[in-house]
């Protein structure tokens, strides 16, 4: 990102603190003494660009420095504040930025590990900085649940780490979560079986919405069903009030079936070395690097 430079403080300050040898006198005399023993300021280099938001940009000037910090690579963002008032949600602006400078290290590094960021804001308004709320955690309505959830290692649901059983503790849940985590399967017929056994077809008509509706074209676009027609004669002995949606969906998986076929032929003659990766491609509507990995 890159903006005009038209404001003196900017200028100076960009002027003077682009010269490494005093921006490292400048961060041995500011940085927090803790901090600075695990950075070497003898590594500081400038690097190039801005984060600041355009539309700040009239009072807000950056500069970044890449630095080791515990003999790794990582930054100091270093953030010039020259506005008549202080911005009380400084820290979640320099969250953001923090995230833009990692994914800039991300994408030039061909990495996967973030860097460590030490921010500073370098303040020359006239009114007192009192008004500065250094920790982000204050910037929420309730700081100290904010410290217990806020950046925590986050929930992860792993539908393949958990039991069927596990996952129809709530029947209607169990819809979309048995689903998608059995999708993929060769043959969806038995877990058909224990969907209708345990009522959960019923469940998901129970609620309201288009849910129920929506779960059975994800069965019919993506998955794989052996045997349709014992499926939606289950389905229509559960849910007669389903009919008319039940018809729908018959002649969504004959057309589906017919369009399997069809593409089978397709393959077949692509094996054969009888029509080109191009032409499987066109007539089947499959990625050509799907086609190309089967042809070989």
């Amino acid at each position: 990102m890159s903006k005009l430079i038209n404001n003196v403080h900017d200028k100076t300050f960009k002027k003077v603190l682009s010269d490494t040898k005093l921006a490292k006198r400048f961060f041995e005399q500011h940085l927090p003494f803790a901090m600075q023993k695990k950075v070497d300021l003898a590594s500081l280099q400038l690097k190039k660009g801005s984060f600041v938001d355009d539309n700040l940009a009239e009072h807000l000037t950056d500069l970044l420095y890449s630095v080791n910090i515990a003999d790794r690579e990582g930054y100091i963002y270093l953030l010039l504040e020259h506005q008549s008032t202080t911005d009380e949600l400084m820290a979640f602006r320099l969250l953001k930025y923090m995230v833009q400078i990692m994914q800039q290290h991300l994408d030039s590094h061909g990495t996967r590990k973030l860097p460590l960021i030490l921010p500073v804001v370098y303040y020359v308004g006239h009114q007192s900085a009192n008004k500065f709320v250094t920790d982000i955690m204050d910037c929420f309505e309730n700081p100290e649940l904010a410290r217990h959830y806020f950046l925590q290692p986050f929930t992860l649901v792993n539908l393949q780490k958990m039991s069927d059983d596990e996952l129809m503790k709530d029947k209607a849940l169990a819809g979309l979560e048995l689903l998608q985590k059995h999708i993929k399967d060769r043959d969806l017929s038995i877990l058909m079986d224990k969907m209708f056994k345990n009522g959960i077809f019923i469940e998901m008509r129970n609620e309201s919405g288009d849910y129920f509706n929506a779960m059975l074209k994800y069965i019919v676009s993506t998955g794989n069903v052996s045997e349709p027609e014992k499926f939606l004669e289950q389905l229509t002995e559960q849910l007669p009030e389903e009919k008319v949606n039940i018809m729908t969906i018959a002649e969504k998986l004959e057309q589906k079936g017919v369009q399997k076929g069809r593409n089978q032929a397709v393959l077949d003659l692509l094996k054969a070395g009888d029509i080109s990766v191009q032409r499987a491609a066109e007539m089947t509507g499959m990625p050509i690097d799907q086609l190309k990995n089967f042809k070989h």
